[in-house]
């Protein structure tokens, strides 16, 4: 007689290697503002894409500024860009952007 193999069981995931719907609803609803950064002596300009509110943006620089240190961000993507304070000439905060839906969304 033929003997017919059963394919083994599966096991569960295990709970840390997924993450919970609130924590997933909360990185989804997040706005985010695209600034623009003019630093002194460069030609283009930088524009980045950050999860933070224009208050606290303000605070930052506003901080770096008075102490003369490295004015620091972190995109959308989690990359830190580093910014002498000092060599700042200007900062263009635009609206919040919702999340994108559809086919241009990038």
């Amino acid at each position: 007689m033929t003997e017919t193999k059963k394919a083994p069981a599966r096991k569960p995931r295990a709970a840390s290697a997924t993450k919970t719907t609130a924590d997933q609803s909360k990185k989804s609803r997040r706005s985010t503002l695209e600034i623009k950064v003019g630093v002194q002596y460069s030609p283009r300009e930088i524009t980045i894409e950050v999860e933070q509110d224009a208050d606290e943006l303000e605070a930052a620089l506003t901080e770096a500024t008075a102490s003369g240190a490295t004015f620091a961000l972190q995109d959308v993507k989690g990359r830190r860009v580093l910014l002498p304070a000092d060599k700042i000439t200007y900062i263009e905060i635009g609206e919040p952007v919702k999340g994108k839906v559809g086919f241009g969304a990038r």
